[in-house]
């Protein structure tokens, strides 16, 4: 687990280490043009052939300051094609096409990433109707 904030125009972790700031740079921006769109399947079961297990997956949270509860939560899976990864929203059970989230820009080294962003109000996550 990794979490990134961003203090005073700089990304730490959450011991207040530096942390590579071009990689957590391009980790905020993909979370911030990230759009879920169509499902793929709606089986709890399929999970493992989009790498969408727990253990499998890459899981993201995005949280406005001072707030406790995440703007987002989702699981990252395998790539589809393109800039696009299979997904699914921690508390739901769809797959879902997640665009705009090119899958080398989950090149820090964990599993979990919580990012932190300075706005008290963040992007609103909102999903794509078929």
């Amino acid at each position: 687990s990794l979490a990134l904030i961003k203090k005073a125009g700089r990304w730490v972790d959450g011991d207040g280490a530096p942390a590579r700031a071009e990689a957590c740079a391009g980790l905020a921006q993909a979370a911030q043009a990230l759009t879920l769109g169509a499902v793929v399947s709606e089986d709890p079961a399929s999970y493992e052939s989009y790498g969408l297990l727990e253990t499998q997956a890459v899981r993201l949270k995005v949280f406005a300051e001072g707030s406790p509860t995440p703007a987002l939560d989702v699981y990252l899976g395998r790539a589809a094609f393109g800039e696009t990864l299979y997904a699914r929203l921690a508390r739901e059970a769809p797959v879902r096409l997640a665009r705009r989230m090119p899958p080398e820009t989950l090149s820090l080294p964990a599993t979990s990433y919580a990012l932190q962003v300075t706005s008290s109000q963040p992007k609103s996550y909102a999903i794509d109707s078929p």
